[in-house]
């Protein structure tokens, strides 16, 4: 499937001067989980995602993480590379703002990208760095393209859909990373746009994923929230996140159910003031329980 040109867009991964490279220690796993690791690996192998490794200096761990589904996600643990990497300080969208903007739309259509950080190629010389280590016979391997857990990932994204759709964004386009959103006042200006932005990724090659896809409807659910032509409303499942969340009894759980709240600040008049009740509490270490 890869990818987008590299031309275009590559993902890099300087290091801080003085890193050393890691090679994480061998992890064990039970022969059911190392089955589903090897079904992953084929598929991960068949789509070009990776390739095997050789002689790197650079060795991460598999996380599995295993779906609704039954099938298994291979999650790397990238902790050490990342500490390795210096942030990409590109800026990302401000969602607020692109959230007011797309609300008021007659019509929306809401795509999504297809393994959307898959298509972006890791720059040549550093995949190397991506490398790791499955259990038993399976080997090491290495990622061709971003993988889910890297640093700057979505940096890198967010950098190529603005190369690809800079001047349609902010006209009747929003982006935020693999999120992109089409709204128009008319039925026949909708055709249009998605005329226009379809022409835009076959030019690039950028793939969306139908099946998580909605076209010319009235409403849709867009960073977390409802928009739609008469405006914004708050995902229910926002709120019942909330509404059944147990009764914080240390700091981290406080902070936790402070960013859930945080989240739906715009609907909430005054939230500062009514949560700085909980002030001493965040002032606690984090061991101490209420």
């Amino acid at each position: 499937m890869p990818g987008l040109n590299r031309n275009l867009v590559e993902h890099r991964l300087p290091m801080i001067l003085g890193k050393k490279p890691v090679k994480q220690n061998p992890r064990r796993f039970a022969q059911q989980v190392i089955e589903k690791i090897k079904e992953e690996i084929e598929r991960l192998l068949k789509a070009k995602f990776i390739r095997t490794s050789r002689y790197t200096d650079w060795v991460s761990n598999i996380v599995p993480v295993i779906k609704k589904n039954g099938k298994m996600r291979v999650c790397i643990n990238f902790r050490d590379l990342n500490a390795a990497t210096p942030k990409d300080a590109y800026p990302m969208p401000i969602a607020e703002t692109m959230i007011d903007a797309v609300a008021g739309n007659e019509i929306l259509s809401l795509l999504d990208g297809y393994s959307g950080y898959n298509q972006i190629y890791i720059a040549k010389n550093d995949v190397s760095k991506t490398a790791f280590r499955c259990p038993g016979s399976l080997g090491t391997y290495e990622w061709v393209v971003m993988s889910f857990g890297l640093k700057n990932v979505g940096a890198t994204y967010q950098r190529a859909m603005n190369l690809i759709f800079h001047d349609l964004i902010e006209k009747f386009m929003q982006v935020y990373i693999d999120d992109i959103v089409i709204g128009s006042k008319r039925k026949v200006e909708h055709i249009q746009h998605l005329k226009l932005s379809f022409e835009r990724m076959r030019k690039h090659g950028l793939k969306i994923n139908l099946l998580k896809c909605a076209f010319g409807v009235s409403a849709g659910d867009f960073l977390g929230f409802v928009v739609h032509q008469k405006g914004i409303e708050i995902d229910k499942n926002k709120t019942r996140a909330i509404m059944e969340t147990k009764p914080p009894s240390n700091k981290k759980e406080l902070q936790s159910l402070l960013g859930k709240i945080n989240f739906l600040r715009r609907f909430i008049s005054n939230l500062s003031g009514k949560t700085k009740v909980f002030s001493p509490l965040l002032r606690l270490k984090e061991e101490e329980e209420f």
